[in-house]
């Protein structure tokens, strides 16, 4: 569980250094560059973890007790939202370093056996270190984090190719593509029978909220220019 923590918090500071020079890029001040990017990642943490909890009662707090990928991407989008006072272009600059995070995860949960895939004699099988032992063997199992991956690799290349040049279509097209394949891989991972609501919900859920981002045309309130003027 160390090593995972470790994975998590490198993963943590590279996707964060990414989306911060990402903002320095387009002429953000440094300053307000890492303002918004310590509100993304405390956002994933809190969102990520009070998620888990919620949806284990009885699990806790504790830092290796569980994440929720979803709660992650929740409040990421809220905490961006509120630091750029409610910005739909910021969040476009959320989806590789989203990818880079989410790939450090998924290497934890793949060593440790976390979020393991169902039992399959296909090639596609692997022998996870945490998977249930069977006559003294590990089974093989669906490699759920590495599809996860390219999953989210493969929705981010599209939404940079054919994404909507509207404020933050870009992102809701990844994040749209992202959860839909999740919708599909969910039927490949072992169930969690100890949740209070079904994962398969959440990730519905956020699809759904990310194809009503694509297709509206507000920019922001407005406050992507004023933003941007007042930390030049």
């Amino acid at each position: 569980m160390t090593g995972y923590l470790l994975l998590l918090a490198f993963g943590a500071v590279v996707s964060t250094s990414l989306l911060v020079a990402s903002f320095i890029r387009v002429g953000f001040s440094r300053g307000a560059a890492v303002r918004v990017g310590l509100a993304s990642v405390a956002g994933a943490a809190v969102g990520g973890k009070a998620l888990s909890v919620a949806l284990h009662p009885g699990a806790g707090f504790a830092i290796g007790s569980g994440w929720s990928l979803d709660g992650g991407v929740i409040g990421a989008v809220f905490a961006v939202l509120v630091a750029t006072r409610c910005n739909l272009p910021a969040l476009d600059r959320l989806a590789a370093p989203f990818v880079v995070g989410l790939v450090f995860a998924r290497i934890g949960c793949l060593l440790t056996g976390c979020c393991p895939g169902v039992p399959t004699d296909s090639v596609f099988g692997i022998h996870s270190p945490g998977a249930p032992i069977l006559f003294g063997l590990s089974q093989a199992r669906h490699a759920s984090p590495v599809y996860e991956m390219v999953a989210a690799l493969a929705a981010w290349i599209v939404a940079c190719c054919f994404g909507p040049q509207r404020p933050g279509a870009h992102f809701f097209l990844f994040l749209s593509l992202f959860t839909t394949a999740r919708l599909v891989l969910w039927t490949l991972r072992e169930p969690d029978l100890a949740t209070a609501v079904p994962p398969m919900a959440l990730s519905a859920a956020i699809m759904r909220a990310s194809l009503f981002g694509i297709r509206s045309d507000w920019d922001g309130f407005g406050a992507w220019s004023a933003w941007k003027e007042g930390c030049a």
